[in-house]
């Protein structure tokens, strides 16, 4: 009998760890290589759940490779977009939970120091702050861009 798919050890893995604390977890075929593992979390869990994941699967080659902001309509939110190398997989975290007026999450960039450019990226384009960063500074927008105008927003209106 052989292993089970990678996929399911991922949404098995999610659902113990997470139990209740788990929004979604589901599975989505992709044409041209193995699945798509989606699994929806809460802001306040969201570095825990990656950085375990990563953890967990490091022998595997699970890691970061990036973070994008979403614009959800009423709120904001976060993808950590983490490729399973050894596996051919792909493991979305994602969290739908963040305040358009003062949206937050943890940074990683204390556990992955290459998190503090894809957050630097995600905080100038969707003005999301990450707790504990080392320096919000701008990375992708000019310094002389204004204050507040977050162009990746559904709302942002360019001055013209």
């Amino acid at each position: 009998m052989s292993e089970k798919p990678f996929e399911e050890i991922a949404v098995s893995f999610f659902k113990e760890k997470l139990g209740s604390k788990l929004k979604s977890c589901e599975i989505k075929p992709r044409v041209k290589s193995k699945g798509l593992v989606t699994v929806t979390v809460s802001s306040s869990i969201a570095k825990e759940v990656v950085t375990s994941f990563l953890e967990k699967f490091s022998e595997k080659g699970a890691k970061l490779s990036t973070i994008s902001g979403v614009d959800f309509g009423k709120t904001l939110g976060l993808v950590y977009h983490i490729t399973v190398d050894g596996e051919g997989v792909i493991v979305n975290v994602k969290v739908d939970d963040l305040t358009r007026t003062s949206p937050e999450a943890e940074t990683l960039s204390d556990v992955i120091p290459a998190a503090a450019f894809m957050e630097r990226e995600v905080h100038d384009l969707f003005g999301i702050k990450f707790r504990g960063h080392p320096s919000l500074k701008r990375w992708v927008l000019v310094e002389t861009w204004p204050e507040g105008a977050y162009p990746l927003r559904k709302d942002f209106k360019q001055e013209r």
